[in-house]
């Protein structure tokens, strides 16, 4: 059974078109009794927490890369930082985290060794993985019993 479910994402704030729908986008993904959401880019905004922590989330990726004004101020679109993104992985009750959008762009850049030692300090017992360049990356499900 494979279930996909968009989820809205923020770049500074939630933002619609014309036709009331959600202009980003990230997407929690069911398949294979494993639930996986990526975030896309996005912010942490009211309500996103929540609405993830709902799906008990057994990987989440996120992006790490965060937004500042420079950046901002270039037409470079902004995320969550790796302190953000380790927050969330732990208030939303995911399994794994993968972080994301770190090595990109030249000048939109973070160091992923950040995110795994503020989720070292911070919450030590949060699985998390840092992806080689074109590595092959398979999840097994570890929890035993899931609520439908």
């Amino acid at each position: 059974k494979l279930r996909i479910l968009p989820v809205p994402a923020a770049h500074e704030q939630l933002e619609e078109d014309a036709q009331g729908n959600h202009r980003y986008v990230g997407y929690l993904i069911e398949l294979n009794g494993v639930t996986l959401y990526h975030a896309g880019d996005t912010i942490v905004y009211p309500g996103l927490v929540e609405k993830i922590r709902g799906h008990q989330v057994d990987l989440a990726m996120l992006p790490i890369n965060g937004r500042d004004y420079f950046r901002t101020s270039r037409g470079i679109i902004g995320n969550m930082d790796y302190r953000e993104a380790a927050e969330f992985a732990a208030l939303t009750g995911a399994d794994t985290v993968i972080p994301l959008h770190y090595d990109i762009f030249t000048g939109n850049a973070e160091n992923p060794g950040y995110f795994i030692d503020y989720l070292y300090q911070n919450f030590p017992t949060q699985k998390a993985h840092v992806l080689a360049r074109a590595e092959r990356f398979v999840y097994v499900a570890s929890r035993t019993f899931r609520q439908t």
